[in-house]
């Protein structure tokens, strides 16, 4: 028994020591406004559990949103900041600023307003720049803004597979230059059963089918809800 308990405290003593001498990797995370959508419920999931796995990460918004609350206790390093222009160089000097201090080591944007404006701050700096899409492009401004980030990121990523392949076909993007494909993840503590029912808040009998999609809705193809809504009629 007293063997056993002088592992274990050997084990903790261990775990100990090797969480205060372990170099955290400093990343920053930018998007440029935080309400409630698909990247932005990624990068928060990201902010609460950075720490777990070795991240000393800062989270900067340059235009906030629904979601700046969850954002500022997530355990991320929480810094606002308010972008009045397309390309706000007042905005991009603070950033570069909040980066030197920070001794960042990757910046990560979401977007190409914040691709942009990360590429920016970080001329001259030692610093990896890191650029996810998460969906289709919106217009043919963005699309430029991308063409011109994709070959000056260290690394580009793409959430799927199917994306990869409309990004290229449809928007023409070379998708061959340092793409990366890595899936989305999702906090299991988000998942966890609440025993709330969605048919008793909207007073729906318990026998009655309920089907939900996730997403907010856009005219262009993205999401596709008009599909889904004209397909009912032939499953019901």
């Amino acid at each position: 028994m007293l063997k056993t308990q002088k592992k274990i405290k050997t084990y903790l003593l261990v775990k100990v020591i090797w969480r205060l001498g372990k170099v955290l990797m400093k990343v920053l995370h930018l998007l440029d406004t935080v309400n409630r959508g698909g990247a932005e419920t990624l990068v928060l999931d990201v902010c609460r559990n950075a720490e777990n796995f070795g991240i000393d990460l800062t989270f900067v918004t340059t235009q906030g949103g629904e979601l700046e609350e969850d954002f500022r206790t997530s355990g991320a390093e929480f810094v606002r900041l308010n972008r009045r222009f397309p390309i706000d160089f007042s905005a991009i000097l603070k950033l570069r600023k909040v980066i030197k201090q920070r001794e960042i080591q990757i910046v990560h944007a979401h977007q190409a307003v914040d691709g942009l404006h990360l590429y920016l701050a970080t001329i001259g700096l030692p610093v990896k720049r890191v650029l996810t899409f998460h969906g289709f492009i919106a217009d043919a401004k963005n699309r430029r803004t991308l063409c011109f980030l994709i070959p000056r990121m260290d690394a580009n990523i793409v959430v799927s597979r199917g994306l990869r392949n409309w990004l290229a076909q449809v928007n023409k993007l070379n998708v061959g230059q340092n793409f990366h494909i890595i899936y989305n993840g999702t906090d299991k503590k988000r998942l966890q059963p609440t025993g709330k029912s969605f048919k008793e808040e909207l007073g729906l009998d318990e026998n009655v089918l309920l089907f939900g999609m996730i997403g907010n809705f856009y005219r262009d193809p993205r999401k596709d809800q008009l599909t889904l809504c004209q397909s009912l009629p032939k499953v019901f």
